[in-house]
């Protein structure tokens, strides 16, 4: 082993490398092992800290092979010198004091898999990666989760023609404020962008056009808590085949404008759980296009979303609908709404539907059902302007479930509980 340098990977501060040779790979389900002429490099890996005990190869021109296990990194001038036939596809993974990584001329023309390539990387604030052949890759998952300096990216060039997990790809690169070539990205086969950009808390604009989204499925948590995202372009997607909705735009609390939302073809999405919940930018929302007629769960949609003025939902038909529990909780802006169409039969949990919503003047509900109802408890808590409601027809079946309906709603001067049937619970209004 005289001619092998093993680097404790805290002490590595750059790499810097070239001509990676990613051709003979073997794959095993999600698991990648290479051959030791797959890592020929002819560049310098820098180190910082003591190294004085340390074995380095400084001669730039002699052919290194670098591979890593868990927890170090390892270059060696005689590949037959590398005894780990077991090399996962986390190369670069968990490099904390890491911060460049440059890649040029990478050959990946049989690479299948990249999931979390880069992962934990949280020093690195440069990552350039030019790889040869991208068009195999089917997962890109995780790939640079936790890049949490990085600021800039370029993916310009890549071939992703092959790829169907993108889930948390970007996730907790929260100093990245730009990703060229993310407009032209190739996702006409992925299935999963779940959590793709979550907690990339520094991103202010995304342009996602022309996007080909039509084998997109899950898109849970897609953009959660960009918090500084204002302008998001998703125009013309074609999301008749997407499922799952919930907490795609969770915490976006700056996000002003989604071009393309109102268009967007949810006809098969059977949750939309949070999906706009602590979107704080927003003003206004036009979804009177959008087909639930599928959907079971609304839990907490637009909660909080205390600057909305408007939402448009006049062509939403909810028969299939089980929980509309805080579906506009704390949209302190509203001042009205047209419910005239939601249908609550077969809804279970009405609680806190519209609590908070202190500017609501008027809803007109008196078709509600509570048939199924079980818990209603504080579902227009805290209307502070909500001066006359029609419940008249209205026909719950649990005193319980009723209790503090209508609590701090100072305004409103007469419910009318004739013909409800139950006895009527004292705290109605809290």
């Amino acid at each position: 082993m005289s001619k092998i340098a093993k680097f404790d990977k805290d002490l590595v501060s750059a790499l810097y490398l070239s001509d990676l040779n990613f051709a003979n790979i073997l794959t095993d389900d999600s698991d990648m092992y290479y051959n030791p002429d797959c890592f020929s490099i002819g560049t310098n890996v820098h180190l910082k800290g003591d190294t004085s005990k340390l074995k380095r190869i400084d001669d730039g021109n002699i052919p290194i092979y670098l591979f890593m296990n868990e927890n170090n990194l390892f270059m060696t001038t005689e590949a037959d010198e590398i005894e780990f036939d077991n090399i996962s596809i986390k190369l670069f993974h968990y490099m904390e004091s890491v911060q460049q990584i440059i890649i040029n001329g990478a050959n990946t023309e049989k690479v299948t898999d990249m999931q979390r390539v880069f992962e934990d990387n949280s020093n690195a604030f440069t990552i350039e990666c030019h790889f040869s052949d991208l068009s195999h890759v089917t997962t890109m998952e995780m790939m640079f989760l936790n890049c949490n300096k990085l600021k800039t990216l370029n993916i310009k060039g890549w071939n992703t023609a092959s790829l169907v997990n993108t889930c948390g790809m970007f996730s907790v690169c929260q100093s990245l404020k730009h990703i060229e070539g993310i407009e032209n990205m190739n996702v006409s086969h992925v299935t999963d962008a779940s959590w793709m950009f979550s907690s990339c808390e520094s991103l202010n604009e995304l342009w996602l056009v022309p996007w080909d989204v039509s084998s997109l499925r899950n898109t849970s948590k897609m953009f959660y808590s960009c918090t500084a995202l204002s302008k998001l372009y998703i125009r013309e997607w074609n999301t008749e085949k997407m499922e799952i909705m919930c907490s795609m735009f969770e915490n976006c609390q700056k996000l002003e404008l989604i071009s393309g939302i109102e268009d967007l073809d949810v006809r098969n999405v059977k949750t939309f759980n949070k999906t706009f919940s602590w979107c704080y930018g927003l003003t206004s929302l036009d979804l009177s296009k959008w087909d639930v007629r599928k959907a079971k769960d609304f839990y907490c949609v637009f909660l909080n979303c205390n600057n909305l003025e408007s939402v448009n939902i006049d062509g939403w038909k909810t028969s299939h609908a089980n929980c509309m529990q805080g579906m506009f909780q704390g949209c302190a802006s509203l001042k009205y709404l047209d419910a005239r169409n939601l249908r609550t039969s077969a809804v279970s949990n009405m609680a806190f539907m519209f609590d908070g919503c202190s500017s609501l003047i008027s809803i007109d509900v008196g078709h509600f059902s509570f048939r199924k109802c079980t818990d209603a408890r504080y579902m227009f808590s805290g209307c502070k302007k909500l001066s006359i409601i029609d419940t008249s027809k209205w026909r719950p079946t649990s005193a319980f479930g009723m209790s503090c309906v209508f609590e701090d709603c100072p305004s409103l001067v007469f419910v009318d509980t004739s013909g409800w049937g139950i006895d009527v619970p004292d705290n109605l209004f809290g």
